[in-house]
Order: structure tokens, then C-alpha cells, then sequence
């Protein structure tokens, strides 16, 4: 289920964004990896950012989209490259479709002249990527290859089942998760660190406008810690009594969220 109506979502992200631009048709390309979705996915996230693009959408294990990415090369009417990366399980393989957009910043119609280099952009920017992710996946640790057991469990934090619940919804939401992490430390006070994975696991809830929402995937360490660990939030629903830590760590002051409004 979630890939269904994970799919639909960042194809209209990649629609809303080429209809912004006016660009024309996608270039697509396939290539399969021997590992594992996350870690593919955490390589992509890796070699993106290394070749200079931010991340618009992440969603867990399944797609990442760019903003477009500036060739200062082109000149004044300078041309963008957009990426939208799907991933899709194949056994003990993960097959990678990587979809290129390039347009002029000016939403302007492609001149004739214009294709030939567009087709040249598109295919640099997915062959730089692709072999960026072959050569970042040789350079991830074990640890960081497999996903942890404990996501499918009920474990608070660490499965999917049980998520730290924040509340604040789309207004106080992302500033609620960030206010819990911040206050989170390892067993004896050692600060973590984070960093947001993306979103993943749809579910239904009342307190979503739209009466659905997504978690968010966030790796954490600490000093001491052996691997980072993943912790999945809830912006949505509201936490019940005073926040609480998830097994091997520890709440300093200031950890508490906000009320959901």
C-alpha cells in the first residue's frame, strides 16, 4: 500500500515542478543495484548533495525529487536540471529510475539550437549520479546497509508502530520533532546528533485536514553510540503525559513539544 500512494505523490511533485518550468518531456534512465533499498537510498541522498543539488522531497526508501540544480555554463538565460530518483525492490537487488528535467530558468520554450545541449545536460546529470551512488555504496558502512529490525516491531521510536508522537500538525509540527531531538540525549547526557531521512509509512488520522498523514525518519547518534539509530516521529498526533525517551536515551530540559493548536 505504501508504495501505491507513495508513487502518485511524487509524480505530481515532479508534474507541478516541470509545468512550473515548462520543460519538455523527462530523460529516463534504469540502473540496478546489489544492496539493499536504504542503502541505496542513503547513498543517493549522500552523492546528490556531494554534486551540488538540494533535496526537495524525500520519502523513505522510495524516491527522492531535487530542486532544479543551475549550469552557470549556459549563460544569462541559464539552464536547470531537475532529478527525480524512484526506487523499487527487485529481491536482493534495488532497481533505480532516474527521471531528468532541464529547462531555462526563464520558463521560456526550448529553442531548436537548445535540445542538443539539454539532452547532453540530462545525461551527465543522471550518469554523475549513478555512478556517484556505485561508488558511495562501496564506502558505507555494514551498519548502514541494512535496516534495523526493530522498525517493524512495537518498540517506542525505533518501530514504525509506535512512533514519538509530537503533535502541531503542518503549522508547529516540524518545530515540535526538532524541539524533542533537541532535548534528547544519549545514556549519560552525551547531546545527539540528527538528521531528517524523510518520510515514509502513511496513515490515517483525524488530526490531519486531509485525514491522512506520513511519518518522519530521523537518524540519531551520539558519542559512544555504535551505529546511528532510527527514530520515527508523529507531527500529527498529540503525545499523551509528559514526553518519554526511547530505550538507550535520556530527556535534558526543553525536550517537551508544543500544544498541538
Amino acid at each position: 500500500m505504501r508504495r501505491l500512494l507513495l508513487t502518485p505523490l511524487l509524480a505530481l511533485l515532479v508534474a507541478a515542478s516541470a509545468q512550473a518550468q515548462d520543460t519538455p518531456e523527462p530523460f529516463n534512465i534504469e540502473v540496478t543495484y546489489v544492496a539493499s533499498p536504504r542503502a541505496v537510498y542513503m547513498a543517493a541522498i549522500q552523492s546528490l548533495e556531494r554534486e551540488g543539488y538540494t533535496i526537495r522531497a524525500r520519502f523513505l526508501d522510495a524516491g527522492l525529487l531535487t530542486l532544479p540544480l543551475v549550469d552557470r555554463k549556459s549563460g544569462a538565460d541559464s539552464l536547470a536540471s531537475q532529478l527525480y530518483l524512484e526506487l523499487r525492490p527487485r529481491g536482493d537487488t534495488t532497481a533505480v529510475s532516474f527521471q531528468a528535467h532541464v529547462a531555462p530558468l526563464s520558463g521560456r520554450p526550448l529553442r531548436r539550437d537548445e535540445q542538443e545541449k539539454v539532452t547532453a545536460l540530462a545525461m551527465t546529470a543522471q550518469l554523475t549520479i549513478t555512478a556517484a551512488i556505485a561508488a558511495t555504496l562501496e564506502e558505507l558502512p555494514e551498519h548502514a546497509r541494512q535496516p534495523d529490525p526493530r522498525e517493524d516491531s512495537d518498540q517506542f521510536g525505533y518501530g514504525k508502530r509506535n512512533p514519538i508522537r509530537v503533535g502541531g500538525g503542518m503549522e508547529n509540527g516540524s518545530a515540535n520533532q526538532r524541539r524533542y531531538l533537541d532535548g534528547l540525549r544519549g545514556p549519560a547526557g552525551q547531546p545527539v546528533r540528527y538528521f531528517r531521512l524523510g518520510s515514509c509509512c502513511q496513515f490515517r488520522t483525524p488530526h490531519s485536514p486531509q485525514g491522512a498523514g506520513m511519518l518522519d525518519a530521523y537518524q540519531v547518534h551520539y558519542e559512544g553510540l555504535e551505529r546511528p539509530v532510527l527514530l520515527y516521529m508523529d507531527l500529527y498526533t498529540p503525545a499523551e503525559g509528559a514526553p518519554a525517551a526511547p530505550e538507550g536515551f535520556t530527556l535534558a530540559s526543553g525536550g517537551a513539544p508544543q500544544a498541538s493548536r
